[in-house]
């Protein structure tokens, strides 16, 4: 989903650098949506990382 997210993230930053000074107000709400969306994935992920780590290092010292 990552990957999903981050390949369609970097390909609409590329469609948007190369309109340049032509691109209209929706087009830029568009893309600061879409990047916004990335950052909140992102983070969210991050979260599921860590959490997903500390969990299973208190499962391995409950173990000991």
């Amino acid at each position: 989903m990552m990957l999903a997210m981050t390949l369609m993230s970097y390909q609409v930053v590329q469609w948007f650098m190369a309109l340049g000074a032509s691109a209209t107000t929706q087009q830029t709400a568009f893309v600061s949506t879409v990047v916004g969306a990335m950052t909140g994935a992102f983070a969210v992920w991050m979260g599921h990382e860590s959490s997903s780590t500390v969990e299973s290092k208190s499962r391995g010292s409950q173990r000991k």
